[in-house]
């Protein structure tokens, strides 16, 4: 197949951004013809080269756009732009910057099929620059918080992402949510799940633990990850025994979380793939105490790495990791607060949440590491079955068109 995937963001940097990268390898894995449209800026050539297919730039902090790149979520771990924040002159200038990409892509790369991320404004215009070609949105929950924020952009981006071929869902709770916003046939989503990197996250060698307590956080550094609550947790854990907290990525908040941290916490920046998997064979817990998530790759990474993870109980999580995951005793859920209709959450929940986050880290701090067959059931949850899925679904829409 003549493959286009579309992103209105930078592969690599977020949870969608590796998903991305990790099906454009599986397409050229699979003999697909492939190209990308994607938003970037000039200093990110090097990304550009790295992903081994052609590519289509809409690039942003230029004269013809002069602003940053918007981001699905409100921080993002480059300098970015809220969709909240595009003013009339701004969105056309993003709009008018896609569309060239786009119809540049469809007359000299003439896709079979195109693969949009993101039910939002581009997998919109997407859908009117291709009305007649194969084209599927994915999901990844970030979206649907757009659309219940902004919801005068939301009507005609729900009229568009309705015609669709095929959306594919994370999870069976994003399906639902999916079906009730945009009102399209059942059968058009799909739920195929996401998946991680077996070559870059895999266990270490048996080790017992010793010396402080390694918690390991990773994503972007924002209050929304309930990092405040996580420092809170860790000074009081911090109390009773020795414990470092390490902090993986990057985010426009990172300053003032800094003065925020506890004594114990270790900011590592923003790392690749392969140093994540690194830091996850040296830690002893993983720990992700979001307030809300799309669908979070890293647990799955972290599991694969054989390290239990404290989580906060975000909707839909449990079902996607499966009950064999959930009873090997690796995962302690965190019950989260109320939050309000910004997601934020409620002052006086806080004070519970933080001690159940110190709970649920010392119930980590007592599992093994390494348990038998941990990796291996985190496996089944790898990007193979994902991505053919994926193929199947959209060799069956090229065969239609």
């Amino acid at each position: 197949m003549k493959i286009l995937h579309v992103s209105a963001q930078k592969p690599d940097y977020t949870g969608s951004g590796i998903y991305l990268k990790n099906l454009i390898g599986w397409g050229e894995q699979s003999g697909h013809q492939q190209m990308l449209v994607a938003g970037f800026t000039p200093e990110d050539t090097f990304l550009m080269d790295s992903l081994g297919i052609p590519v289509e730039p809409v690039l942003f902090e230029t004269p013809q756009r002069p602003f940053p790149l918007p981001g699905m979520s409100d921080t993002m771990p480059y300098r970015s732009l809220r969709y909240r924040d595009l003013d009339a002159e701004k969105r056309a200038a993003w709009e008018e910057g896609f569309r060239e990409a786009l119809e540049k892509a469809r007359d000299q790369f003439q896709p079979d099929v195109i693969v949009s991320h993101h039910l939002w404004l581009l997998t919109s215009l997407v859908r009117r620059v291709f009305p007649d070609t194969p084209a599927a949105g994915i999901s990844h929950g970030t979206d649907l918080r757009q659309m219940e924020s902004l919801r005068e952009l939301a009507g005609p981006v729900c009229r568009d992402c309705a015609l669709l071929d095929r959306i594919f869902a994370l999870n069976d709770h994003q399906r639902e949510k999916i079906l009730r916003v945009l009102h399209c046939p059942e059968d058009r989503v799909v739920v195929t799940g996401a998946g991680f990197d077996q070559g870059i996250f895999f266990p270490g060698p048996p080790r017992e633990r010793s010396g402080p307590l390694r918690i390991l956080y990773a994503g972007k550094l924002a209050r929304a990850k309930g990092l405040a609550p996580l420092f809170r947790a860790v000074r009081s854990l911090a109390s009773r025994r020795p414990v470092t907290l390490l902090l993986a990525g990057s985010g426009r908040e990172e300053d003032e979380l800094r003065l925020e941290a506890p004594p114990e916490a270790v900011f590592l920046g923003r790392l690749s793939q392969k140093q994540l998997g690194e830091e996850m064979r040296q830690a002893d817990i993983f720990v992700l105490p979001s307030f809300y998530e799309g669908l979070p790759l890293v647990l799955l990474e972290a599991l694969g790495s054989g390290i239990p993870v404290v989580f906060s109980d975000l909707p839909g999580v449990r079902s996607w990791l499966g009950e064999e995951l959930m009873a090997t005793g690796a995962l302690h859920p965190v019950r989260l607060p109320r939050l309000t209709g910004s997601d934020r959450p409620l002052e006086e929940d806080l004070p519970r949440f933080e001690e159940d986050l110190e709970k649920a880290m010392e119930r980590a701090a007592d599992s093994p590491v390494n348990p038998p067959g941990l990796a291996a059931l985190a496996g089944r949850r790898g990007w193979g079955p994902v991505f053919a899925r994926i193929g199947e679904e959209l060799e069956h829409l090229t065969k239609l068109k």
